[in-house]
């Protein structure tokens, strides 16, 4: 648990640092959700919704 928020580590996420690391899809839409406000989409979320996009494009291949 982290110390500041009482939740997952990970779940404390700054809009300004786009790198994700580790990732995976459960985090990668956490992240999502918890940044769905930011407009314009802030690193966090572009990089966060990169990845999901990645994701669907390789599972769909066309």
């Amino acid at each position: 648990m982290g110390a500041t928020t009482g939740r997952d580590h990970w779940v404390h996420d700054d809009c300004e640092k786009g790198f994700v690391f580790p990732i995976s899809r459960r985090r990668a839409e956490g992240i999502v959700s918890i940044h769905a406000s930011c407009e314009p989409p802030c690193p966090r979320k572009q990089a966060a919704s990169e990845f999901l996009d990645d994701m669907l494009s390789s599972a769909n291949p066309e």
